[in-house]
């Protein structure tokens, strides 16, 4: 598999780690911090925008996805870079909403 096939899947993990909180809270109606809060970024915005923005996150990483799919039969590093790519995500994700939703705004 050519050596940028990797780097997709990696940046795909990213987008997939990052619909899951905003996907989780627009569903269960709750606000939450996205792009389109006041300020950017850093304020929460309504779970309808959450979902939205959930979806936009789910179809860039489904068409990277798509267009440069994860090899078959699966390649070991190829899912290991995913996994890393999502893990990663995951622990910058936390740490970023814990320190923003512990200010006061």
């Amino acid at each position: 598999m050519p050596w940028y096939f990797y780097v997709v899947h990696f940046i795909a993990a990213f987008f997939t780690a990052n619909s899951i909180p905003h996907f989780v809270n627009g569903i269960s109606g709750r606000a939450f911090i996205s792009p389109f809060g006041k300020p950017p970024g850093r304020g929460e915005s309504s779970a309808v925008s959450n979902v939205a923005w959930a979806s936009v996150n789910m179809i860039v990483a489904g068409l990277l996805l798509w267009f440069w799919p994860l090899a078959m039969p699966f390649d070991a590093l190829d899912v290991v870079v995913f996994a890393v790519g999502f893990f990663l995500a995951a622990f910058t994700l936390a740490n970023a909403f814990s320190r923003r939703r512990a200010v006061p705004m």
